[in-house]
């Protein structure tokens, strides 16, 4: 199996497929966590990623998602997968976003790496919301624009347009919650 078959297969969460023409990813919540990851782990494949509340660090999370999909272990295992156990590796361009409401995973999880990149001298960007929750990529525009003129800086190496607004109407914003299909 090839080295991008490989990274692709072992990441979880909406992260872009890597190709050679797509070398990005941004998901949330463990998807963010991977999309952080796949940046130290695999900086020759991707090179842009934006984790929206990665939960960076399993000590700090619920022990029964940790032990479901990372395996039983103890703090000294977990803390060795933690992403910033591994910042200093990073390569490629990196945008955290957190809300700092967030109650599912606590912002912490984002300062913490934070901390480490700084701690370790890389450049990244950081962008905390005021009043949003997990869910700040699903129903949160500014976020949204934000994570898109990223992409389009890093990736296709252009300014993105100005003074668009991206928002969500409220019915996208129901369907999202029931897990409904809406048309």
């Amino acid at each position: 199996m090839a080295k991008r078959e490989r990274v692709s297969f072992g990441l979880s969460g909406p992260v872009t497929q890597p190709t050679s023409d797509v070398p990005g990813g941004s998901a949330c919540a463990a998807g963010g966590a991977a999309a952080a990851r796949a940046l130290f782990d695999y900086g020759d494949v991707f090179k842009v990623g934006v984790a929206f509340c990665g939960n960076h660090d399993a000590t700090n999370y619920s022990s029964i998602w940790s032990d479901k999909y990372r395996g039983a272990g103890t703090r000294e295992t977990w803390a060795e997968q933690a992403n910033s156990h591994a910042a200093h590796k990073l390569q490629g361009r990196l945008l955290l976003i957190a809300g700092d409401m967030d109650d599912n995973v606590h912002p912490a999880h984002t300062l913490t790496l934070a901390n480490a990149l700084i701690r370790a001298g890389k450049e990244f960007e950081l962008m905390i919301v005021p009043n949003a929750g997990h869910a700040v990529m699903m129903v949160h525009g500014y976020s949204q624009r934000r994570a898109l003129d990223f992409f389009v800086r890093h990736l296709l190496g252009r300014e993105p347009p100005q003074g668009y607004e991206l928002n969500f109407e409220p019915v996208e914003i129901t369907c999202f919650w029931k897990k409904l299909t809406c048309e």
